[in-house]
């Protein structure tokens, strides 16, 4: 059992609730001592492990893909080939990056940031974000690059494994690719790798809101456990997904991840 932790009080404007939000810092140095908080519906950060308990709200739905039983459907399939020119190699650790965000990957996290989220996002921050990113507590992180024929990094996936499981932290991305779907692939990548090279069991993907936002591409990639009345329950079809929609919001498709 997880136990219980103060709370503290945020708000998020993406996923449209107010969370009451506990944190809590497992012991890695204990057996065992950390995947619990996955499979009880938390969420890694720096500061611990977290997950919103709003009282009488379901919005935030954990989920997580079981590894062997995804298998890319055709829509999946052809986004692969339109990015299959783009190299990837895997790396143990994190990206490197220098704290003035002059590294590749700071530059191509802050155009990323620039394109898809907020203007102005400064290139220092990126830096940042690596370095809070290296407190994540029990875990071995990795991450995939992806690199254009002449080795310029259009695409990178960073991941934490937790002994039998992983849990998909962050993309990114050139945006001139978006309508490619290079985000897409990366996820797909992220997949293959995990299924093809390792014994995990689940890749985690954090938060979906059964409200249309943002987090909506995740539940795209089926079949899909989502984390709810305290146990996990699998989703196999679009309609599944549909029926966890919140009724007071009309029904509107997944947002392609691009």
């Amino acid at each position: 059992m997880v136990p219980d932790k103060p709370t503290r009080q945020n708000t998020s404007e993406i996923l449209r609730t107010r969370l009451r939000t506990p944190f809590t810092l497992p012991d890695p140095s204990i057996p065992g001592g950390v995947l619990p908080f996955l499979e009880d519906g938390y969420i890694p950060t720096e500061a611990g492990f977290t997950k919103p308990v709003c009282r009488d709200c379901h919005a935030c739905i954990p989920l997580r893909l079981p590894l062997a039983d995804f298998v890319p459907d055709g829509e999946f399939r052809k986004t692969a080939a339109h990015n299959d020119m783009l190299k990837q190699a895997v790396f143990d650790g994190l990206p490197r990056f220098d704290h003035n965000g002059r590294d590749p990957f700071s530059r191509l996290y802050t155009v990323f940031q620039n394109a898809v989220h907020e203007q102005g996002y400064a290139a220092h921050r990126s830096g940042a974000y690596f370095n809070y990113l290296s407190g994540y507590v029990g875990t071995d992180p990795f991450y995939i690059t992806l690199r254009d024929a002449e080795g310029g990094l259009r695409g990178v996936v960073i991941a934490h494994g937790y002994e039998t499981a992983a849990y998909g932290t962050q993309f990114f991305y050139d945006p001139a690719l978006r309508q490619q779907g290079i985000g897409q692939a990366l996820v797909l990548r992220l997949i293959a790798h995990l299924q093809e090279h390792t014994d995990m069991k689940y890749l985690y993907f954090g938060f979906w809101t059964n409200k249309p936002g943002p987090l909506s591409w995740k539940s795209k990639f089926l079949p899909m456990e989502f984390y709810l009345n305290g146990e996990w329950v699998r989703v196999d079809s679009r309609a599944g997904v549909r029926a966890l929609r919140d009724p007071r919001f009309p029904a509107q498709p997944a947002a392609r991840v691009s």
